[in-house]
């Protein structure tokens, strides 16, 4: 119970400063000049990380570091064979990493942005698993960890379809969305194949 409150204590910090670093802030661009005055190119220049909440988040983490170190050490080479440990361990590699480049590499750089997003994604994870504290939502817990397994063998067949399906409009047409200039024609026809799948019922592709 006291790990599950620490661990509540960290998301609502962490849903804080997520609010205050990249809703509440805007990032500065700065333009480059030759030597006649033409602007070459723009750089951005990230938010200042909040301190505070910078030290508030690595004081929640300490708690479980502490608590998984003796743990470690207690059981040995056993602490390995529990997949629910290794989830501790990126929560904690991650979660520290994650200060870091917040303060030293910034706050909006693709670098950081990728470890937030795998942080949220790992909170979010070790939130089911201390709701199966509560009785009440122990039952659903276990019911959707049972069914993200057992979706294995359906993900696999789903994305042989949308592959397949893709290689139709890759026939068919090209997709120019600016959207997908980054990600190249294959992976265009791929997304918007997923996108039809999932209801966006967007044919632009056929228009031409």
């Amino acid at each position: 119970m006291i790990a599950a409150c620490i661990h509540i204590t960290y998301v609502i910090c962490l849903i804080i400063y997520i609010n205050k670093t990249f809703l509440e802030k805007q990032a500065t661009w700065v333009d480059n000049l030759d030597d006649e005055g033409v602007v070459t190119s723009r750089v951005r220049i990230s938010p200042e990380a909040d301190i505070e909440w910078l030290l508030i988040l690595g004081t929640c983490l300490l708690y479980p570091l502490v608590y998984d170190t003796r743990q470690a050490c207690k059981q040995g080479v056993d602490y390995l064979a529990d997949v629910w440990n290794y989830m501790d361990m990126i929560h904690l590699s991650l979660g520290y990493l994650n200060l870091i480049f917040q303060k030293f590499v910034g706050t909006w750089e693709l670098p950081s942005k990728i470890t937030m997003i795998i942080v949220t994604v790992v909170c979010l994870l070790k939130t089911f698993f201390f709701m199966r504290i509560v009785k009440s939502f122990s039952y659903i817990v276990t019911m959707i960890i049972s069914v993200v397994a057992d979706l294995k063998v359906f993900m696999l067949f789903f994305f042989i379809l949308i592959i397949m399906f893709s290689m139709i409009f890759n026939v068919i047409a090209p997709n120019p969305a600016a959207e997908y200039r980054h990600v190249g024609l294959f992976w265009g026809n791929v997304l918007t194949t997923l996108r039809l799948s999932l209801g966006d019922f967007d044919f632009g592709v056929l228009e031409e």
